[in-house]
């Protein structure tokens, strides 16, 4: 995407961001949803992500919530 800047109208490329991190179930499936819900702390150090159609113990598509320190 080119950026033409107001104030002096000169064009400049804008970067995409690059990525720094990626959250992953270590126990993920591919119909899990995983990241639908996703909550960050007021602080932000630590996520937490919902995958509502996770299979546990607790049964098929009992959902689960992992918990990530950013």
């Amino acid at each position: 995407m080119t950026r033409t800047k107001p104030e002096t109208g000169i064009q400049s490329k804008t970067q995409r961001p690059s990525q720094i991190s990626k959250f992953a179930a270590d126990d993920g499936e591919s119909l899990d949803f995983f990241g639908r819900s996703v909550a960050v702390s007021s602080d932000g150090t630590t996520a937490l992500i919902g995958a509502y159609h996770d299979d546990d113990p607790n049964g098929e598509d009992a959902g689960s919530a992992y918990v990530f320190k950013l």
